[in-house]
């Protein structure tokens, strides 16, 4: 389903929940939102899904969670300019719109998987949220700050400060845009948050330190994570991000759909597996394009040797396959859903590489 080109300047949003339960948004297209609000805006959510979708052109924010908002999974989605705030996970609530109405916080047990947030002033806010989790998401080049820790809505009487939250396990990759790594602001409890094993990359600065962190910091990386080209950001098999995350308790997936290895890899893509280094720099130069796409999708291979060709659902749905000697294929894509597919090769030597492929 697509959401997209709101005729509206103010605080409009693409789509506007409130007081709904028990919910799944999946492989939706937001684009070109007003400049004033957001794509997905809850006030008094609970219990909810956002998977697989893809978010481009945003206004205020991206994903907005306010109001009393607690206990939603934003999993596997794709993020490209989204907005001042990719992720505002709290914000500004006018007291009667809670829900509960003794809420004590604007969010709580909010739960950001293995998404790609791409650009954004900032790539995430906290903002008189609690008891949020942010994990294994792959942050790309925000343009002035990677996270903000906000108190918007102030009673002290009622409101507990923004606090108590976790951030771990993400790769984060930034330029000389960022000059401030943290935005806190007054009313808040940054002494509470806790950043665990987190790599860390400045392009701009390969002697770069690190971050500037509040709160509790362990096992940071700072390092090239070493991206492959034209990948989408998917790490390489020698990165510096495999196998340094901190484990979950339960299966959880990567962007892709495959399941995290224990210990996980850092990032929003699991480190893959392949035979060789030969192999490993043959699969670095297997050109997919346009990716997003929304017509003909393009594979252009290094060589000409037997290869099968599989397209997935984030379900692990096999939606078609293909095989091929050729060094390049063309896959119709026109008939298929928006949102996010997983495409695998594997050539005759049994390599196989995955990549995530973007329908609008």
């Amino acid at each position: 389903m697509f959401f997209r080109d709101i005729d509206a300047t103010g605080n409009n949003d693409l789509l506007k929940l409130s007081g709904l339960n028990d919910f799944e948004i999946k492989n939706c297209t937001f684009l070109n939102g007003s400049i004033g609000g957001s794509g997905i805006d809850m006030v008094g959510c609970h219990r909810g899904q956002i998977v697989g979708n893809s978010f481009k052109n945003m206004g205020t924010n991206s994903i907005q969670a306010k109001g009393g908002t607690a206990d939603i999974k934003i999993m596997r989605n794709f993020f490209e300019n989204g907005g001042a705030r990719a992720m505002n996970l709290g914000g500004s609530t006018g007291l009667s719109f809670f829900r509960p109405q003794n809420a004590t916080a604007e969010a709580e047990r909010i739960q950001v998987i293995a998404n790609v947030i791409q650009g954004s002033e900032a790539a995430v806010a906290f903002v008189g949220s609690r008891n949020v989790e942010v994990s294994n998401n792959t942050i790309l080049f925000p343009r002035k700050w990677i996270l903000r820790i906000l108190q918007e809505t102030v009673d002290t009487t009622r409101f507990l400060p923004c606090g108590d939250n976790r951030f771990y396990n993400n790769l984060v990759i930034i330029d000389q845009n960022v000059s401030v790594d943290v935005n806190i602001g007054p009313n808040t409890a940054p002494e509470t948050f806790t950043f665990e094993n987190n790599l860390w990359w400045k392009t701009s600065n390969p002697s770069w330190n690190g971050p500037n962190l509040p709160g509790q910091v362990l096992g940071s990386i700072i390092a090239d994570p070493l991206i492959i080209q034209n990948s989408l950001y998917q790490i390489s098999s020698t990165s510096p991000a495999i196998a340094q995350g901190i484990p979950y308790s339960m299966t959880v997936l990567d962007i892709e759909g495959q399941a995290y290895n224990d210990p996980p890899s850092i990032g929003a893509f699991e480190g893959r597996k392949v035979i060789s280094a030969v192999d490993d720099q043959i699969q670095t130069l297997i050109n997919i394009y346009p990716n997003p796409t929304n017509d003909i999708l393009n594979i252009k291979f290094p060589n000409e040797i037997e290869r099968s060709i599989m397209l997935y659902d984030l379900d692990g749905k096999l939606i078609s396959q293909y095989q091929t000697g050729s060094n390049h294929i063309e896959i119709n894509v026109r008939e298929l859903s928006s949102g996010m597919y997983i495409l695998n090769i594997t050539d005759d030597n049994g390599s196989t590489i995955s990549r995530k492929i973007v329908v609008h």
